[in-house]
């Protein structure tokens, strides 16, 4: 019994010795109470945080609360942004339930943005502030809401900080310490605001290095392209050929019209290449003419903002890491895919197209998910199917050849908005077939199997004696034999689509493959 009664005194003796601790430590370093009481109470703790979370539900909302507001507090907003300045109305499916086309997943390319940080200490970030400085700030920059999508998306305090990345990459800067501290997440936030809605910065990577400490981020590194060795030279050449899209269509009637031309002459000018380098940006497509999704995106964006058109960078998933555009007509927003459309035929499957169109190919990304939701409807599919009327040419010299015929467009074009002067026009069968050879003489089987020029013809009944001419193989003996043989072809494919115009003129375009 005495034995027993020394053991039972002895717990007793070590619980108060432990306790009197607790009291100690606790009086002595406050937070040690907190964490305790967290400890024994974590589970009353944890069901009363789950009764006035944000993060609601909407089996758990009230049923009279504001559907949109209970979306909000739902989703998981990416640090940086302003909740009540986004649209929460896109909802795509899960990467698993994407089932793009086989054919068309490798069309992808789209390389997301990349950020390395190191971390410091304070007195070092310290220095690091006052050695750098903070460059161009940007004060007293705009940007419009409806042209620049992303930095709305921003809380008013981090917009700062997208305004100075935006004018000190335009300074073409490389090292600056930023105008806010922010957070990295809060940073990334940021950079990828300022690279979606600024395809003309085609010199910057869509990558950066930063310096952090405690306190936030202390330095920003930019990563600049190739084209910074020479930029005079690079830029003068990205103006020039953007402006050669750019203007052809700045004379049509409206904002479709500008949309297709650029939409058409983008992909008869681009070769998907997944090696191509600079391939993110828009000065791999209008300069080189060979880039991968984020190319043709940011190029089809430049081209449609320049003519006041509001167009977004999309970003997201279709088998692969994709980019495609987001653009506004005059009824509402489109999906628009110009590297999808760019295939062998061109096609104009992913053109102006419904969210619920894209709905099983396409899903949104990143800041992407809280671009405008596409309803559009006065202008989708207008054109898709385009060259599915009737069977394409595709002959295997032999094989007959048939003129494919685009439905009308809204309104007719005339020959004029497209550039083409009266000097242009074929009138009768010798000038086009005379026409035909001069413009398949050109040709140069070095530089690549495919080969597109067009011919503006005049009247119904000479567009019936060319047509006849396909379907009887006469344009064969005409002019095709002769090239075949001189270009030493040993067989080649050769399709003819036609687009009727105004005062019954009709645009053919040819295109030949070998």
């Amino acid at each position: 019994m005495n034995k027993i009664v020394k053991i039972m005194l002895g717990i007793f003796g070590a619980l108060g010795i432990l306790l009197l601790s607790l009291i100690l430590l606790c009086q002595f370093r406050p937070g040690m109470s907190d964490a305790i009481s967290d400890f024994l109470y974590r589970n009353e703790k944890s069901s009363a945080k789950s009764d006035t979370s944000e993060n609601v539900t909407f089996q758990d909302a009230e049923t009279d609360a504001d559907p949109e507001e209970l979306k909000r507090a739902a989703l998981e907003i990416p640090m940086g942004l302003d909740r009540n300045a986004l649209t929460i109305s896109y909802e795509p499916l899960p990467d698993s339930e994407i089932n793009p086309p086989a054919e068309l997943v490798s069309l992808a390319g789209l390389i997301p943005v990349v950020d390395e940080g190191i971390e410091i200490k304070p007195k070092e970030a310290e220095a690091l502030k006052e050695e750098l400085g903070y460059g161009n700030t940007g004060e007293g920059l705009e940007f419009d809401p409806v042209m620049y999508p992303y930095y709305q998306m921003l809380t008013e305090e981090l917009k700062p900080l997208y305004r100075q990345i935006y004018a000190n990459a335009c300074d073409r800067l490389k090292r600056f310490a930023p105008v806010v501290l922010a957070e990295p997440k809060e940073l990334k936030s940021v950079f990828q605001a300022v690279i979606g809605d600024h395809p003309e910065l085609f010199f910057i990577e869509t990558g950066y290095q930063y310096k952090y400490s405690k306190d936030g981020t202390c330095e920003i590194d930019l990563i600049y392209n190739r084209t910074i060795e020479d930029f005079e030279t690079a830029n003068t050449l990205f103006q020039n050929e953007a402006n050669n899209i750019i203007q052809q269509a700045s004379g049509l009637a409206d904002d479709y019209e500008k949309e297709v031309m650029i939409h058409d002459l983008l992909m008869n000018k681009i070769t998907y290449n997944k090696s191509a380098p600079m391939n993110q940006s828009a000065y791999s497509a209008f300069v080189s003419g060979e880039t991968v999704c984020a190319g043709y995106a940011r190029a089809f964006q430049y081209a449609c903002m320049q003519l006041g058109i509001p167009c977004y960078y999309c970003s997201g998933y279709a088998g692969e890491n994709h980019a495609w555009n987001i653009i506004k007509l005059s009824d509402g927003f489109y999906n628009v895919d110009v590297t999808w459309d760019d295939t062998n035929p061109s096609t104009y499957d992913f053109f102006n197209c419904s969210d619920a169109d894209y709905a099983k190919d396409h899903v949104r990304k990143d800041l992407s998910v809280y671009l405008p939701p596409c309803n559009g409807t006065q202008y989708r599919g207008l054109l898709n199917g385009r060259n599915s009327d009737t069977s394409p040419v595709n002959q295997e010299s032999g094989e007959s050849a048939e003129t494919q015929s685009a439905p009308e467009p809204a309104r007719l074009r005339t020959y004029m908005e497209l550039g083409y002067t009266s000097d242009d026009i074929v009138r009768d069968i010798k000038q086009y077939n005379d026409a035909c050879y001069k413009a398949l003489k050109g040709i140069d089987p070095q530089k690549g199997n495919e080969y597109t020029f067009t011919q503006l013809v005049n009247g119904n009944g000479l567009l019936q004696e060319i047509a006849a001419k396909y379907q009887n193989d006469d344009y064969k003996n005409a002019f095709m034999n002769e090239i075949m043989e001189k270009k030493e072809f040993p067989a080649c494919g050769f399709q003819v689509t036609v687009e009727e115009l105004e005062d019954h003129y009709f645009l053919l375009t040819h295109h030949i493959t070998w």
